[in-house]
């Protein structure tokens, strides 16, 4: 795994914590659902760090070894893209943040849409039809 990747996957998943994210975790079995809990979100940060920085410790499981389920954008139902397409429809700019991106992203991070290609480069798991951990 790249640096790059590191970096891409410790701020994906920091900024999905808080919406009841699916883990799969190495050396536990299935899909783990992640309850935000300010004690774990601290041990995630640590984690996070020691493995971008190739400081981990030992074999206990490192951001390298966790992989979110998120679903690819071609999943997006019609419904979806409706509701999408209104969330902060106009151009509002508040101290330099261009807060139409900003919630947009916190629309797809809720809904779990995977809008950074990490399915892709192999670090998350793809959400399909028949393999939702999100239904059960």
């Amino acid at each position: 795994m790249t640096q790059e990747d590191k970096i891409l996957i410790a701020k994906d998943l920091g900024s999905r914590l808080t919406n009841g994210l699916m883990l799969n975790i190495k050396g536990q079995d299935g899909p783990n659902l992640f309850d935000f809990d300010e004690e774990l979100y601290s041990v995630f940060l640590d984690e996070a760090y020691l493995s971008i920085n190739d400081r981990g410790a030992g074999d206990e499981p490192g951001i390298l070894e966790i992989r979110p389920y998120l679903r690819p954008l071609s999943s997006m139902t019609e419904d979806e893209r409706k509701e999408y397409k209104k969330v902060a429809p106009g151009l509002m700019f508040d101290y330099g943040i261009h807060l139409p991106y900003i919630t947009r992203a916190d629309w797809l991070n809720a809904h779990h849409f995977d809008y950074r290609g990490l399915i892709e480069k192999g670090l998350a798991i793809a959400v399909t039809d028949e393999h939702n951990p999100y239904l059960k």
